[in-house]
């Protein structure tokens, strides 16, 4: 693949007269522009940007010492472009930050097409005939409809691992003296890794606030870059890096699903690459809620040992034309630069909510929908997909299609054995021994209860506990459950829908449910699970 510098290198030789680089750090891209063309190419550079007046110049006779022309001030991109004409031939000429312009301004995208193409007379040729090149430096593609079919556009998105790593070469030479000890090639590996999905001047204020906090490369010094990605992605509002420690021991029950996730643990492996073996795109978990499809995302993560991204697609769009198409590019393209990673869609129905009704907003939604399936079905970086969703009605039928993911779950609600492993799991997070309760009779106290049901009656009785001022007992537990409404109760018929759509279309994550017997009050019994040996 071509780096920025050696695609602009051909098309600048190649003459293309209008270029669109994409880029967050437009001075790492202006930079190298330089290089390009004071250096390399010996023209004369402009520049020219809404907030400074007029151009500033750079000379291949004064490499490094650009001078500002202010007289007449240009201060709007429709003069500085009819300035272009009075531009030496072969000028690099760019524009930077002037998406907004673009976007609002017709008038000055006529002007820029005249200027490439139109000729005044001696000395005022178009930019195509003078051999020129005019570059547009943004953080946000505009293509306005007068200049659609002259762009040749670069998009420059998240850095590589190999500018991430100069980044931090730069910052070591230039603290050397103050490094308490030299970095090991694996300390400086974490530490590039730890910044992936940053441009490169937020990386840089990472590694310099580490390098201050810890004077070494150490593990503190990945965590303090870690956090400093957590909280800039955060700003964007459309990933979230997730923190997670969870184990396979901390959820009950799904031993369909823990057993389908330990065996893909080695397929990102080189070995598996040379083995031939594909590399796993992903899951849908579908189901009831609160039965642990959320906690699921989170324990794969932890077993993959891979970094944990939540993708908030209901934030993906904005207001404006084209931000969201924009944001989901974004999105996605940190998604792969830090990959190998865990990109954790939640609740994803809610994000792409009446995608098969009318469209009521100039059909967004459905290209964003059809930007992301693409990805979801090319998509060549190891990012593995975990999807959760409790609506299936609300999920587009081009989802479901064979290809998105490796494996489509149901996770229903716990049997009595995942109920009574649940209550254990719970108990011993809140330092009470399980050997301590009658676990039986609470589990089949709670017939149908989710997992976060579960929670919550152990959390009332210990409030009950507390408040009376004394130990948690089990009475307190049975007591609570009893005062529950189960969710299977309340959302019975949407329930059973579901149970009836997962039979022939989804696996399974748990065992197949046995029957459940459990008294009533009236001293009767209750069965539910499986008859005859049919799933319900």
């Amino acid at each position: 693949m071509l780096t920025l510098k050696q695609k602009l290198t051909n098309y600048i030789s190649a003459g293309y007269p209008l270029i669109y680089i994409v880029s967050k750090d437009q001075n790492r891209v202006f930079n190298i522009l330089e290089d390009i063309a004071v250096t390399q190419k010996q023209r004369t550079l402009y520049k020219w940007s809404p907030i400074q007046p007029g151009w500033v110049i750079y000379s291949p006779k004064n490499p490094g010492k650009p001078t500002v022309s202010t007289s007449p001030p240009i201060d709007n991109m429709e003069v500085a472009i009819k300035e272009i004409r009075t531009t030496p031939e072969k000028s690099i000429i760019t524009f930077v930050n002037v998406h907004n312009i673009l976007e609002q301004d017709w008038i000055s995208c006529q002007q820029l097409l005249k200027a490439i193409y139109e000729n005044e007379g001696p000395g005022r040729e178009g930019a195509k005939e003078k051999c020129q090149s005019i570059i547009i430096i943004s953080p946000k593609l505009v293509v306005n409809e007068y200049l659609e079919k002259e762009l040749a556009v670069i998009d420059h998105g998240v850095p590589t691992k190999i500018e991430i790593t100069a980044v931090l070469k730069s910052i070591l030479q230039t603290n050397e003296t103050g490094l308490k000890e030299k970095p090991s090639d694996n300390q400086k590996d974490a530490a590039v890794n730890a910044a992936l999905g940053l441009s490169c001047q937020e990386a840089e204020n990472g590694f310099a606030l580490a390098m201050i906090q810890t004077a070494k490369i150490n593990d503190d010094f990945v965590r303090i870059v870690a956090k400093e990605k957590t909280e800039v992605l955060k700003r964007t509002g459309l990933l979230e890096v997730v923190e997670t420690d969870l184990s396979m021991d901390q959820i009950g029950g799904m031993d369909n699903l823990k057993a389908w996730i330990k065996k893909r643990k080695r397929a990102f492996t080189p070995e598996a690459e040379k083995f031939g073996l594909p590399t796993p795109k992903g899951l849908l978990l579908l189901g009831i809620p609160g039965c642990g499809k959320s906690l699921t995302a989170k324990i794969i993560a932890n077993v993959f040992e891979y970094p944990l991204l939540r993708f908030d697609v209901g934030r993906l769009f904005g207001s404006l034309v084209g931000q969201s198409e924009e944001n989901a590019r974004r999105a996605l393209q940190v998604a792969e630069t830090i990959a190998p990673c865990v990109l954790w869609l939640d609740e994803i129905e809610k994000g792409f909510a009446g995608m098969s009704g009318v469209s009521t907003d100039s059909g967004t939604t459905q290209r964003v929908f059809g930007q992301i399936l693409t990805w979801m079905s090319e998509k060549t970086s190891p990012v593995f997909i975990v999807a959760t969703a409790n609506d299936i009605a609300q999920l587009p039928p081009e989802l479901m299609r064979k290809g998105r993911f490796d494996e489509i779950f149901f996770v229903d609600l716990p049997t009595v054995p995942e109920r009574k492993d649940i209550f254990k799991i719970h108990l011993l997070r809140r330092n009470r021994k399980a050997e301590d309760f009658d676990l039986d009779a609470m589990s089949l106290k709670a017939v149908d209860f989710t997992g976060s049901e579960i929670e919550e009656s152990i959390n009332e009785a210990m409030t009950t506990a507390f408040d009376a001022g004394r130990e948690l007992a089990g009475d307190d537990i049975l007591t609570a459950i009893g005062e529950t409404t189960a969710l299977a109760v309340t959302m019975q018929e949407r329930i059973t829908a579901l149970r009836e759509w997962a039979k022939n279309r989804a696996r399974l994550a748990h065992v197949v449910r046995p029957v459940e017997i459990a008294p009533t009050e009236t001293g009767g019994r209750k069965i539910s699970g499986d008859f005859g040996g049919q799933y319900i």
